[in-house]
């Protein structure tokens, strides 16, 4: 631990127990601890991490947006708090409420798969059959941030641009479809048809473009709660569940929980159906295409194995058609690669 590392200690006056990572190469601390009687987890970067030193303060911002709408009564939202943010010299901090619990998830890490977003797919064991506390504390925190409307864009200036492109190219469509060696053109009509739907500013809510079942987190007494909030901004309303039903594609009875109580009208089925068409191939842009290998037969040979037979390719080609074959696929192709 390095000095300044050790003053930003001293002046919030956090007393660390366990350093969860302390790197000294990357500059980079994350530790539990307390301050006070209060347990915090603090998360430290280095100013040269441009991103993660904006992801801390966007955080921080986002949460602070989360305190005024819940204390306002706009939302009641179950989110882990926020407590302190800062800077001190070359290092950025924020500390967290800590909470004695579970993630929903299985440690990402440990995850065998090249697809990257495959290793934020798996649930922690003790979860992997639904119950009701936890399935009602997902759905209701799901359902709260797709009522959290009206939101003033200025709220969220920190973050202008989205995470999930609207539309795409049809350079990049035929790109992916050519390295996938399928047909997207159905795929791409849909997504244009479905413009009007998916910018229209009434279907905005409060999201957090970020839902992956890492960022659930279950406490002691069986809250739930959702956390990492640097992607928070105004989307429309079944982006976040559109996701987390993507990601829980191992899980069937899980994927079954959260469509049964959260789309219910056409238009929530026809903006999941754009959504989960946005979201794979804003996956399958940032993760097949720039894969870098040797040369195109190998890139062409790895992106077929991983990506042609897995689910959400089948998930992808099902959009083109209807809402109706996106389930017939969760309901026929659980395991998700042949």
């Amino acid at each position: 631990m390095n000095d300044q590392i050790s003053i930003i200690f001293e002046k919030i006056g956090f007393s660390a127990i366990n350093f969860l990572v302390n790197s000294k190469e990357q500059k980079h601390c994350v530790a539990f601890g307390k301050i006070g009687n209060q347990d915090v987890l603090i998360k430290i970067f280095h100013t040269s991490n441009i991103e993660k030193s904006k992801n801390l303060k966007d955080e921080w911002l986002a949460c602070k947006i989360i305190e005024r709408l819940n204390s306002e009564g706009v939302s009641n939202f179950r989110a882990i708090e926020s407590l302190n943010f800062g800077q001190e010299g070359e290092y950025v901090y924020l500390v967290r409420k800590y909470y004695q619990g579970n993630p929903f998830a299985s440690d990402a890490n440990r995850v065998n798969s090249d697809f990257y977003f495959d290793k934020y797919s798996s649930i922690d064991k003790k979860f992997e059959i639904p119950t009701e506390d936890i399935s009602v504390g997902i759905i209701s925190n799901l359902l709260i941030l797709k009522k959290t409307k009206g939101i003033n864009p200025a709220d969220f200036d920190f973050r202008q641009q989205g995470r999930f492109p609207r539309n795409y190219s049809s350079e990049v469509i035929n790109d992916i479809a050519k390295f996938l060696g399928i047909d997207l053109q159905p795929v791409a009509d849909y997504l244009l048809d479905s413009q009007n739907l998916i910018n229209d500013n009434k279907n905005f809510a409060v999201q957090t473009n970020d839902l992956t079942p890492t960022n659930i987190f279950i406490t002691k007494n069986h809250e739930v709660l959702f956390s990492d909030f640097e992607w928070m901004g105004l989307e429309n309303y079944m982006i976040d569940i559109t996701f987390l039903w993507m990601l829980l594609w191992r899980y069937p009875d899980w994927q079954k929980i959260i469509v049964d109580h959260t789309v219910s009208s056409d238009i929530e089925r026809d903006l999941f159906r754009a959504n989960l068409v946005r979201i794979v191939l804003y996956n399958y842009r940032d993760f097949c295409l720039v894969k870098k290998l040797d040369d195109d037969e190998e890139r062409v040979s790895f992106n077929k194995r991983v990506f042609g037979n897995h689910i959400w390719t089948k998930y992808l080609l099902a959009a083109g058609q209807s809402f109706e074959a996106i389930m017939e696929v969760k309901q026929t192709e659980e395991n998700g690669q042949n």
